[in-house]
């Protein structure tokens, strides 16, 4: 449906952003050099203390679950069967507990940083126990984000059915059956610490109730709390890596 579409397609602010990564994307060319004879490919890495087949993993996506019902356990699958990190994200549609068995042992997760220190110790542990081998803090979202497009398409969490909604839906039976077998999309793993609170803005939506805005404080006790590798995700700052990994981040999420 088109207000989903437009939650997966929008930046944020003018989009000025998304513009330039994809200028700066477009600017990556190769030099093809010639009379190498046959070349044997190897995409493989070793990243963490890990091999992978393959250079790349399934990025975090709040509310995937939005864009396809139960994309995140069909995309932990994915990630299991091809051998990449699949990561789940804080704001996902499903929680820990629901797709852990599906990603195996490919199961990375994304950390919106939680206020308050016993909600964090407990959603760590239920990360871990779940089967999540590899955090990913980020800290470069300090405050809501504002969503034009999102905002202008009626975008809600849950999604509240107005009549506009419903015939986007309409329009989109496959989805519309898929999402009845599946429930409408919330923020499960969210909501087991603030309940529901019923439909919010894209802007305003349960997530942003617990977070901080992380200081190296804080990072310092997610590395004391968390026994895996730890990624710190919107990473810019070359000197911030550098600091980083110094305090003993496993590596850098840019």
């Amino acid at each position: 449906p088109r207000f989903a579409w437009d939650y997966l397609d929008s930046g944020t602010g003018t989009e000025a952003t998304l513009r330039r990564n994809r200028a700066k994307l477009d600017e990556i060319t190769f030099d093809p050099a010639i009379l190498a004879g046959e070349v044997k490919q190897d995409l493989s890495v070793h990243l963490m203390g890990r091999d992978y087949p393959l250079p790349f993993g399934i990025a975090p996506v709040g509310m995937s679950g939005l864009v396809w019902p139960d994309a995140e356990r069909h995309l932990a699958r994915l990630g299991r069967d091809a051998g990449i990190p699949y990561t789940l994200s804080t704001v996902a549609a499903q929680t820990p507990e629901t797709v852990g068995p599906h990603a195996g042992d490919q199961g990375w997760f994304q950390l919106y940083p939680p206020r308050d220190p016993d909600m964090r110790r407990d959603m760590l542990g239920r990360i871990k126990a779940a089967g999540f081998h590899t955090l990913a803090l980020t800290a470069d979202v300090p405050m809501a984000s504002r969503r034009e497009r999102q905002r202008k398409g009626g975008m809600r969490t849950p999604p509240k059915l107005t009549p506009r909604i419903l015939a986007q839906i309409a329009l989109c039976p496959q989805w519309a059956l898929g999402t009845m077998q599946v429930g409408l999309p919330r923020l499960r793993f969210i909501e087991s610490y603030t309940g529901n609170m019923g439909a919010l803005g894209s802007t305003a939506h349960v997530g942003y109730l617990i977070r901080t805005s992380p200081d190296w404080d804080y990072f310092r006790s997610v590395r004391e709390m968390w026994d895996g590798n730890l990624v710190v995700k919107g990473v810019l700052v070359a000197e911030d890596a550098a600091k980083l990994k110094a305090e003993g981040a496993d590596g850098v999420w840019v």
